[in-house]
């Protein structure tokens, strides 16, 4: 238990200026007549000492207290002036004011005290929580920090895929527009997705402007039953071939035409 903790107004505070006082120097302190509240004894010599211990040990304090009531001597009998009764009236009513006094801020004190303990006690247990709290905040940043070194990481592989995509879609390009065969590719739904430059000479195709159009516009020179048969080996994934003719301005230009999923 702690001493001071057992004592309250003036003995508590004389009681904890001797204490450290006596941690700071190695002489023992008293303090005399110190009044010891709901006690036997009203007033006592207060001696702290410090009590010889091994290094390795915590520094102990012995607290001694001795009576310090004087013997009892029966008081002279001092006659008072007739006329100065009114003024030492006054004068113990005074006194017994200054002790009431003196008692309320004791209280107070005492009282003051323990409020500040329990707000130390708060300010601690939410110091704790502050502590608890941080610690989940670096959790979850290490926690951040690994997920997004691993985006990173993704992002990396997909930035290269990226590039190799990139790459093998202009080499496709090149390929298809180096060679002399009119090709278009469409989705199912019919729609062209690209062609090479041979084929904007035999179906009329313009660069840039019939890229996602339907290849079933009669605009494309694609012969009579070609847009039907495109729809069927669709659902069929059967290649069709078959000759195709087209009106140049020299004649009619004779074509083989493949159709192939």
């Amino acid at each position: 238990m702690n001493v001071l903790d057992m004592t309250t107004g003036t003995l508590s505070v004389k009681l904890r200026r001797a204490l450290e006082k006596a941690l700071q120097q190695d002489e023992a302190v008293t303090i005399p007549r110190v009044p010891i509240p709901r006690a036997g004894t009203p007033l006592a010599n207060l001696t702290v000492m410090r009590v010889p211990s091994a290094p390795e040990t915590d520094q102990l304090l012995a607290v001694i207290f001795e009576d310090a009531r004087e013997p009892h001597l029966p008081a002279p009998a001092m006659p008072v002036p007739a006329g100065d009764e009114p003024l030492v009236a006054q004068l113990e009513e005074e006194v017994k004011t200054l002790q009431s006094e003196l008692r309320a801020d004791a209280e107070e004190f005492d009282a003051a005290t323990e409020e500040l303990k329990a707000a130390n006690e708060e300010v601690m247990s939410m110091n704790e929580e502050l502590q608890s709290a941080n610690e989940e905040l670096e959790s979850s940043k290490e926690e951040l920090q690994s997920v997004n070194e691993e985006l990173t990481t993704v992002n990396s592989q997909l930035t290269e895929k990226l590039a190799e995509l990139i790459a093998t879609n202009n080499d496709l390009a090149n390929l298809l527009g180096a060679t002399e065969i009119a090709t278009v590719f469409l989705d199912s739904q019919l729609r062209i997705k690209r062609f090479t430059p041979r084929a904007t000479e035999l179906l009329n195709l313009i660069p840039g402007i019939w890229v996602g159009r339907s290849a079933t516009s009669p605009r494309i020179s694609t012969g009579r039953n070609s847009r039907p048969r495109a729809g069927k080996c669709s659902r069929t994934c059967r290649r069709r071939k078959r000759k195709c003719g087209r009106a140049m301005d020299a004649g009619t230009r004779c074509a083989s035409c493949l159709i192939a999923p």
